[in-house]
């Protein structure tokens, strides 16, 4: 059975949800809430993302975005820049509708703002002690808006975002089933990066790998750079801090231990494919869950990787099903007057 491949590959900085328009198919909207950039962008390091907007594919590149600044509150920043992303992408949307790749109507993207108060629900979407709203941690961060959206990221590393932000990963197909969403993390082979130990900043680095659910990240939670203990409810993520000299399978194989040591109860586990040199959850994530990463080594390029599989839909099975039925019946019927004519004189 063929299988429909839809690949994203957001690159650490961006809570990412693919929402299904009303009456749309194959048509997307992308909901990206940027974080804050705790290093700076610069030409030597851009921030490079992929869009694919209406099937057409869009390169966007960010190559002037200063860390946050030391009176600048999270939200501000995060607005700046999501304000920057946007720029890039409409410019690079209104060159494709200039050139005809992308018709006159096709809408550009704009900014909206996270709500200032979230459900008060565990990661199955329940709710839980105490009151029904809670303070969003995310309050007012900014909140990237593209319509047309049909695809996010490219294979061979071409994502890629330098600011060292934590990243959340999510699919949302409202009215669908949320099975068939697999969640992983991985660079450009088991061989390739190593490790410094340190971040841009001199910093110790840290990597992190894991699963939420952004319903319940209440402003109470510990912060997620890095993930603390406790941490908020939903939440199951396990973090490394690497010495110099680790490459790509050391650092992931290393995270699925840990993963599957601390959330195999919760029903949770990961495993390292070294072949495709991805870390992976075991089972898939649903509706609101969440895929965690993040990064700051400085000599690793680990980016998230959501994948939907899609099995052809039951009548097409059926359909050639029943045509194979058919043929076998054709052809038992001509045996059966070959041998009926030889056994005749």
């Amino acid at each position: 059975m063929s299988r429909l491949h839809f690949r994203l590959l957001v690159s650490t900085a961006l809570l990412l949800v693919l929402s299904q328009q009303a009456g749309a198919q194959n048509t997307d909207t992308l909901l990206a809430t940027a974080g804050v950039p705790r290093y700076p962008v610069g030409i030597v390091k851009p921030f490079l993302f992929v869009v694919y907007v209406q099937g057409v594919r869009i390169t966007a590149k960010v190559t002037n975005l200063p860390a946050k600044q030391p009176n600048e509150s999270d939200s501000a920043a995060s607005q700046r820049k999501a304000a920057a992303v946007i720029k890039v992408l409409n410019d690079s949307i209104t060159a494709a509708k200039a050139d005809g790749r992308l018709p006159a109507t096709q809408q550009l993207a704009t900014m909206t703002k996270q709500p200032a108060m979230v459900p008060n629900v565990d990661k199955d979407g329940k709710p839980l002690p105490g009151p029904a709203m809670v303070a969003n941690r995310w309050a007012n961060f900014g909140v990237v808006t593209l319509v047309g959206t049909t695809g996010v990221g490219a294979p061979g590393g071409l994502y890629k975002d330098p600011t060292g932000e934590g990243n959340g990963t999510a699919i949302i197909r409202k009215g669908g089933t949320p099975s068939g969403v697999k969640a992983s993390m991985g660079g450009a082979g088991a061989g390739t990066g190593l490790s410094t130990g340190v971040d841009p900043l001199g910093a110790s680095s840290f990597v992190s790998f894991g699963v939420f659910d952004p319903r319940g990240l209440d402003a109470g939670c510990q912060p997620d750079f890095p993930p603390a203990s406790p941490l908020c409810p939903g939440e199951f993520i396990a973090t490394l801090f690497p010495s110099a000299g680790s490459t790509d399978s050391q650092i992931l194989s290393g995270l699925a231990s840990l993963f599957n040591s601390l959330y195999t109860s919760f029903g949770y586990t990961a495993t390292y494919d070294p072949f495709t040199d991805l870390l992976s959850l075991d089972k898939p994530i649903g509706n609101y869950e969440t895929l965690f990463t993040q990064n700051t080594d400085s000599g690793l390029e680990l980016d998230p990787v959501v994948e939907i599989v899609t099995p052809e839909p039951v009548s097409v099975v059926l359909v050639v099903t029943g045509l194979l039925v058919i043929g076998l019946a054709r052809r038992h019927r001509l045996d059966a007057k070959l041998r009926h004519s030889q056994a005749c004189p």
